[in-house]
């Protein structure tokens, strides 16, 4: 498990997709990964609901590890404008996304992508070194350009990284808090911490 997490680069931060069923080995490689990361895991019913029903939640849900049979990617790529291409090392996706959306409801433009997230240099240099032992830079597991395809300057996403740690909350929570967000117009996450405590998250579009 920790080999897989390490070259997938999961985090807590990440959603991961399970297709197959919680009693079946396979749910195991989707499964333990999150479960020891913090990552969210998204259960869709492909038997029940269909590829089109998976395609829609996964993207609704805006899933970030995916794991499933070729026919299943195929069909989620192509409904979610995304080019895909499976070359000798498996498979090897493109999607080109803004970099600033305008918020509906007030109208403001607001920066609204996880390039630096996305981008190998946000799992540390250790990692991050290890990884491109392991893998040419264009079979990473996952990685963020230009829209062009060109490189990201490493600067630009320490610059954007500092920015967020500069105007960052940390919420002081409480027994029996509710906070509600609009996600484009405030990123969220959460730091270490020590004790028990538990969170429960809902998101809706």
């Amino acid at each position: 498990m920790d080999n897989q997490i390490a070259t997938l680069g999961i985090t807590a931060a990440d959603r991961v997709s399970l297709l197959a069923s919680f009693g079946f080995d396979a749910a195991i490689p989707d499964l333990y990964p999150a479960l020891l990361t913090g990552a969210a895991v998204v259960p869709v019913d492909v038997r029940a609901h269909g590829v089109a029903h998976a395609a829609r939640e996964l993207a609704r849900h805006e899933v970030t590890v995916y794991h499933s049979t070729p026919t299943v990617v195929e069909d989620y790529c192509a409904r979610n404008g995304q080019t895909f291409e499976w070359t000798e090392e498996g498979l090897r996706t493109r999607h080109v996304r803004p970099s600033f959306v305008d918020e509906p409801h007030t109208g403001a433009t607001v920066w609204f992508n996880q390039a630096n997230l996305f981008h190998v240099s946000s799992l540390g240099e250790e990692v991050s070194e290890v990884l491109l032992e392991l893998y040419p830079e264009a079979d990473l597991p996952r990685n963020a350009y230009f829209a062009d395809g060109s490189p990201i300057p490493v600067a630009d996403l320490d610059k954007i990284r500092e920015v967020y740690d500069e105007v960052s909350y940390a919420f002081p929570w409480q027994d029996g808090d509710i906070m509600v967000i609009n996600n484009m117009l405030m990123a969220h996450g959460r730091e270490p911490f020590t004790g028990k405590r538990r969170i429960l998250v809902a998101m809706t579009g």
